[in-house]
């Protein structure tokens, strides 16, 4: 298994799943990232809305295998929490609660190459904060995931998020 920083369009990804934020709470309130999916794929997005069951409560998934998109698997993670009084380390908990389940749900559906931008809850976390706990998600899950995920890639377009990304994941071993 290797983690892959890439400074690129995430809807470029050759991956085979992509991970989508959005606020569980209600439908029309998505991430950045949801909305440019959204904008490339209306037919696709139509279908992801009509399968979620709101709300979806904050740190957990849906995934779903829709067809017309260049992503077998369509992972919509509830991380967006429009709540006013949301503390930082609950914004963390619900990141690594959706990476995990994210990763767990790859395992299960024998995805071998996973995308996503860095999880940082909207703009709530800092980026080096995000990707410190996808990456612990990550060593948390080693097990399960080692045989079966060959590729977890983060996509960031801003150079500098990216280079720091990059920096880190280096230092840590990635």
């Amino acid at each position: 298994m290797r983690l892959e920083i890439k400074n690129q369009d995430i809807l470029l990804s050759t991956a085979q799943a992509i991970i989508l934020s959005i606020d569980g709470y209600n439908k029309g309130m998505e991430g950045k990232l949801a909305r440019e999916f959204e904008k490339a794929y209306p037919t696709v997005w139509n279908k992801i809305e009509s399968f979620i069951s709101y709300p979806l409560p904050m740190g957990k998934i849906k995934g779903l295998q829709i067809d017309g998109n260049p992503f077998n698997h369509i992972i919509v993670a509830s991380l967006l929490p429009h709540i006013e009084n949301i503390s930082y380390q609950m914004q963390k908990e619900i990141v690594f609660s959706a990476y995990s389940e994210t990763l767990n749900y790859c395992v299960q559906k024998g995805i071998t190459h996973v995308t996503s931008g860095l999880l940082t809850c909207g703009w709530r976390l800092q980026p080096i904060d995000a990707f410190t706990i996808m990456t612990q998600a990550i060593e948390c899950n080693i097990r399960r995931i080692k045989p079966s995920i060959e590729i977890i890639e983060i996509c960031i377009l801003d150079e500098t998020n990216f280079k720091l990304i990059q920096s880190n994941a280096m230092w840590l071993g990635w």
